[in-house]
């Protein structure tokens, strides 16, 4: 992959297939809750400077059930 790959995209792909996401069944509301305000404040605003990396982390690795608490 990573040879077909470059940039975000091939972080995005490599993160895919890693599979690094915490699959147990607890979901902590306060992490949720930092990570939703932290994508509604810096991508949805537009702010300079976002964090691809945070952006990632929050898409590929925070587990199924923190992405889908209403907060």
């Amino acid at each position: 992959m990573e040879t077909y790959t470059m940039g975000d995209l091939e972080d995005i792909v490599l993160a895919l297939c890693t599979a690094d996401r915490d699959e147990s069944e607890y979901a902590d509301e306060r992490v949720a809750e930092k990570d939703c305000k932290y994508i509604y404040d810096y991508a949805i605003n537009d702010h300079f400077g976002t964090d691809e990396d945070e952006i990632n982390r929050i898409f590929f690795e925070t587990k199924l059930q923190s992405t889908s608490i209403d907060v």
